[in-house]
């Protein structure tokens, strides 16, 4: 059985092989490279044989094209923590808007995603990093998140 054949008989509920599994991680040292990126989630994937390929971009990328910045400082499960955030008034919601794929982010990821999956190592299906809108939330406006859901829900709801 193919490790895309284990997968998908697993979501239908049917006989597999062996249980599938998959194991990924951050990538800091590289994470904002998406050449390095893809190379270094390949070779972890190549190294544990993951049943499929989940790519884990920088935690701010999904946030950056509507100016959250992320630190430099690496935590202990190796994503970075915003130091500056896009929502920092109840008045912010307003200014979020759908962001262009094209975008600075976006497209580092897509290019990340796109090497992975061009490159026959991957022999698996590729699954990217995709956040919640309520993750989201909390990424744009940090620990002010849950004053506004209280607050200002509709603008909260708004913005998503």
């Amino acid at each position: 059985m193919t490790k895309f054949e284990r997968v998908q008989a697993a979501l239908k509920r049917q006989p597999t092989d062996r249980p599938p599994y998959a194991f990924w991680r951050h990538f800091p040292d590289v994470d904002r490279n998406a050449a390095a990126l893809a190379q270094s989630t390949l070779r972890f994937h190549e190294r544990y044989q993951s049943d499929f390929l989940k790519v884990t971009p920088t935690g701010g990328y999904a946030v950056e094209d509507w100016g959250c910045v992320e630190g430099d400082e690496v935590l202990p499960d190796g994503h970075r923590a915003c130091v500056r955030h896009a929502v920092n008034t109840p008045g912010d919601w307003r200014k979020i808007r759908p962001v262009k794929m094209e975008s600075t982010a976006w497209a580092s990821h897509l290019e990340t995603i796109i090497r992975c999956v061009v490159d026959r190592r991957a022999d698996c299906s590729t699954l990217p990093t995709v956040f919640s809108p309520l993750s989201l939330a909390r990424k744009l406006s940090g620990d002010r998140l849950a004053y506004d859901l209280k607050e200002n829900p509709q603008a909260v709801t708004d913005a998503l």
